[in-house]
């Protein structure tokens, strides 16, 4: 992948999770606060164009723990390649997953035609089922 669509995604994963949440800048890291008790349990990711430390793992994983919140960090392997050395390090398992992007506008304009709805989620609809989507 190029470096331009890495960085418009990793924008979007920046951006996110902070309309939900109150940031807290840990060093090159970002933890992602639930702004409310029962708000979305978010990851922790660098700050962009930052290259974590160990030292910044180590303090975020405690804040994690602190706050009850999964210990966990993502982050786009290609924009910041030496931050699994670094969770690794601090015991952390890392897994590396693939990004996968359709670029293919043939089939993105055939897609148009499709009968969809579009709506507001409502407390009478099946939150667990639209939250495991």
């Amino acid at each position: 992948m190029n470096t331009v669509l890495l960085e418009r995604l990793d924008a979007y994963l920046d951006a996110v999770p902070r309309s939900a949440t109150r940031p807290e800048e840990i060093g090159a890291l970002v933890l992602f606060v639930p702004a409310t008790e029962a708000g979305w349990r978010y990851y922790a990711r660098p700050r962009r164009g930052t290259q974590p430390t160990e030292q910044d793992v180590r303090r975020t994983r405690a804040r994690q723990r602190e706050l009850r919140l999964p210990e966990e960090i993502e982050w786009v392997v290609e924009l910041v390649p030496g931050l699994g050395r670094a969770a690794a390090a601090q015991g952390l398992r890392v897994e590396e997953r693939p990004l996968m992007v359709l670029d293919d506008r043939a089939a993105l304009a055939a897609r148009r035609g499709v009968d969809a709805e579009l709506r507001l989620v409502t407390a009478d609809d099946d939150l667990a089922l639209i939250g495991g989507v």
